[in-house]
């Protein structure tokens, strides 16, 4: 098995909690406030805040409907964090040609064509790939995390097998979004 160096490519999502983030201890089930941490470089006591206010988390809980908030939010304008929030697509199942990728805010990998003019969508190590500079969310199954110019900020419990053994993160981006 090849082993992969993660100071690379990986930071361990907990790794910007500090001492005074009192509201880190005993939680659980924080993956987004993690990826708002991350993504919008605020402390965890500040994302925990924001989960609870705008998103409705409860303590120990995850985060539902992160999605459509995210979504709601990026078209109105409004700021998470302070910072900009843009809405770069969803992901679909089927591979759809550009067109209606932009009709429907899809979000294509055009680097990877499937034949017949359509492309699919990105996962999180394609997307981090192809995006080194920049802040996002990205939404993967029952799941948030954040990408920071280039590095996937993550739990290591939810890493993909392909990615702990070669390096490659293999999670469908469900949603992507940008934050500036």
């Amino acid at each position: 098995m090849k082993k992969v160096n993660f100071a690379l490519n990986f930071v361990a999502g907990a790794a910007a909690i500090k001492d005074t983030d009192t509201k880190a201890t005993g939680e659980r089930n924080d993956c987004f406030v993690r990826a708002v941490m991350n993504a919008c470089q605020v402390s965890y006591d500040e994302a925990h805040a924001i989960a609870a206010t705008e998103f409705g988390r409860e303590n120990k809980k995850g985060t539902k409907g992160a999605h459509l908030k995210l979504k709601t939010m990026a078209a109105a304008g409004e700021k998470l964090a302070g910072k900009e929030i843009q809405c770069l697509g969803i992901f679909s199942a089927t591979p759809v040609t550009p067109a209606k990728a932009k009709e429907k805010n899809i979000l294509l990998n055009l680097k990877y064509p499937k034949g017949g003019g359509t492309y699919s969508g990105f996962t999180v190590g394609k997307f981090r790939d192809q995006h080194a500079k920049g802040s996002f969310i990205i939404l993967v199954k029952g799941h948030a995390l954040a990408i920071r110019d280039g590095k996937i900020y993550d739990n290591a419990d939810q890493l993909d097998t392909l990615f702990l053994t070669k390096g490659r993160d293999q999670r469908k981006a469900l949603a992507i979004y940008r934050v500036k």
